[in-house]
């Protein structure tokens, strides 16, 4: 069997419920050359059996599955990349469905990336089930593309979740950090850093994915998330502040861990976790006192 060119890739956690949905959407894709890799995060409901069937099936894609203790969606995306066997790693959610066109769309757009240029890989939009789109889409007429890094998203109205189609080679040099004992990492931390080692994704205004955000996902709570894997929120905070020149905007984003860490975390390990001084931690505390 020949090297597929994409390797469509899904963390889950107990979605048995849902996950049928997407298997289906990529059964009906139009271009078959790709693989699915699942890696199933802990899950203690009957994914492993359903996933066990249907790699039982004659399907026109291999499925590889891989079962690890509970450990979050970015541990689960180091071994995903360690797993692919193909060039271009496109993540799906599990809670999400592949539109007909996306592999071939995918396939399509990425032979038309210039090899002179430092592209990470490239990105299509996620649409609702209603068709609206999430997120900018940078204006263009659909099928048009933006080529720009993650840093510029903002300015180029491409914020939002994206699909984003990364090579395998970028990722593989670019891991995300694992602390122990948390487990939950925000992406754009290797995002961006990918970014600001010069390289871009070209942004396709072509829905990849259709989305439909669940009350067990990671986006409606984000928060709970962060509170309960702080290290991994403090390097949340010190990438994002290097983004930003404005004092105002910086002293901003660590009030955003100052609420939501000053209750377990004492002003001087809030101070370290930062990187900030103890100064600019009562700074942090007299705004929260402002603010009640």
């Amino acid at each position: 069997m020949s090297t597929p060119k994409v390797t469509v890739f899904t963390p889950c956690y107990n979605r048995a419920y849902i996950l049928p949905k997407l298997y289906e959407s990529l059964k009906a894709q139009e271009c078959h050359d790709f693989e699915w890799v699942i890696v199933d995060d802990g899950s203690i409901d009957n994914t492993e059996s359903l996933v066990g069937e249907w790699q039982k099936s004659r399907n026109a894609f291999p499925i590889i599955y891989k079962k690890v203790k509970n450990g979050g969606k970015h541990r689960a995306i180091n071994l995903g990349v360690k797993l692919a066997n193909s060039p271009l790693f496109f993540t799906i959610d599990s809670d999400d469905q592949a539109t007909k066109g996306a592999i071939a769309a995918i396939i399509k757009y990425a032979e038309e990336l210039p090899a002179n240029e430092r592209f990470a890989g490239l990105s299509g939009t996620r649409i609702k089930p209603t068709g609206e789109i999430i997120g900018g889409n940078g204006g263009v007429a659909p099928g048009s593309y933006i080529d720009a890094s993650n840093l510029e998203r903002t300015k180029m109205d491409l914020l939002g979740d994206k699909a984003e189609v990364y090579y395998t080679k970028i990722l593989k040099k670019y891991p995300f950090p694992e602390f122990k004992n948390e487990n939950f990492l925000d992406e754009s931390i290797v995002w961006n850093k990918i970014a600001r080692d010069g390289y871009k994704l070209r942004w396709i205004n072509t829905p990849f994915s259709i989305c439909d955000y669940k009350e067990d996902g990671l986006t409606k709570n984000l928060d709970k998330k962060n509170h309960e894997n702080p290290k991994g929120f403090a390097l949340y905070i010190r990438e994002k502040t290097k983004q930003l020149k404005s004092p105002i905007k910086k002293l901003q984003c660590y009030y955003s861990y100052y609420v939501i860490m000053k209750n377990d975390q004492t002003e001087a390990e809030i101070s370290n976790a930062l990187k900030i001084s103890k100064k600019a931690v009562s700074i942090l505390k007299l705004l929260a006192k402002i603010k009640r």
